[in-house]
């Protein structure tokens, strides 16, 4: 620890114990340090603990000894009756430090107790950096105290872009189309909305359904990763682009509920998903001749897409 203690002039240490020590007083006290400090560091730390043990009441030590085990350390007193070991307290200075625990030691008297283990043939410290030195106490607090984890946001959403796929009925077949979905929530549950275009055809017609629904969703794809479910409500329209026949209705709209499941796996900021609809129309649209198409009132519409997520 005294490694780090910044240096005093060596004249100003030894000037210390000529003016401040009687000869005998320091001829009779013993001051030991067991640290891995400089010559001149020796000498600042000798000449200001002879100083402080020299002005404490009676009984006076015999001896001092000063030992250093890295960041930390402890201060021996040995007094007539018996030794007492006192360790550096966790605040101010380096050198303040060890004077602390003297001016302890010697305020409360001499009690037995046992020495600290010598550490004379402990590894040596690294070589002292006189140019940049760090605050001990410092580094005492960091280990200590380490700064907190900061937790991950609680915020969950993102955007998403994917295909639909539906069963229409006979004569249109298949019908296929982008999708597109947004949500925003906290935790594992989110507003979300979503719009789907899905085209398809019949020999004569070209047709196409257009949703745009609002709901609840929870877990994946925004979430987490694993298993999600969706719940929304909207509109649907059912529309023929284009008929070898200029006449007969173009467009039937319905009421729609979806209930949803989704699978989900994060890949960095972003999620792959795969979902199934069930998608309930209250009022089936329905084109009559000479388009000739409707969507049944149950369906299946069967996604898969990817999305960017905020969590």
């Amino acid at each position: 620890m005294l490694a780090r203690i910044g240096l005093l002039h060596p004249g100003f240490a030894i000037m210390l114990i000529a003016t401040a020590v009687r000869p005998a007083d320091a001829a009779d006290l013993s001051v030991t340090i067991h640290c891995e400090i400089s010559p001149a560091q020796q000498q600042e730390l000798d000449a200001r603990v002879r100083l402080l043990v020299h002005g404490a009441p009676p009984p006076t030590p015999q001896s001092v000894v000063v030992r250093c085990d890295g960041a930390f350390g402890s201060v021996t007193l040995a007094f007539p009756d018996a030794p007492r070991t006192q360790p550096f307290p966790n605040d101010g200075e380096p050198v303040e430090r060890v004077l602390a625990a003297i001016e302890q030691l010697l305020a409360a008297g001499p009690t037995p107790t046992h020495p600290l283990p010598d550490v004379t043939e402990a590894t040596p410290a690294p070589p002292l950096n006189d140019s940049a030195p760090e605050p001990i106490v410092a580094v005492a607090a960091d280990s200590e105290n380490p700064p907190p984890k900061q937790k991950p946001s609680a915020a969950v959403g993102g955007a998403g872009l994917g295909v639909s796929l539906e069963r229409w009925p006979d004569p249109a077949g298949v019908a296929l189309g982008p999708r597109l979905d947004f949500a925003w929530g906290w935790g594992s549950w989110a507003a979300t909305s979503f719009e789907s275009v899905r085209f398809g055809a019949t020999p004569d017609t070209r047709l196409l359904a257009f949703d745009a629904l609002v709901g609840v969703a929870w877990g994946a794809p925004f979430a987490a990763r694993g298993p999600g479910v969706l719940l929304a409500f909207g509109g649907e329209w059912f529309s023929a682009a284009a008929s070898s026949h200029p006449t007969g209705q173009r467009t039937s709209s319905s009421f729609v509920v979806d209930l949803g499941l989704r699978w989900g796996e994060v890949l960095g900021a972003g999620a792959l998903w795969l979902g199934a609809d069930g998608r309930y129309r209250a009022r089936p649209p329905e084109l009559p001749d000479p388009v000739g198409a409707s969507l049944g009132g149950f369906s299946v519409i069967a996604s898969v897409g990817g999305a960017l997520t905020v969590r």
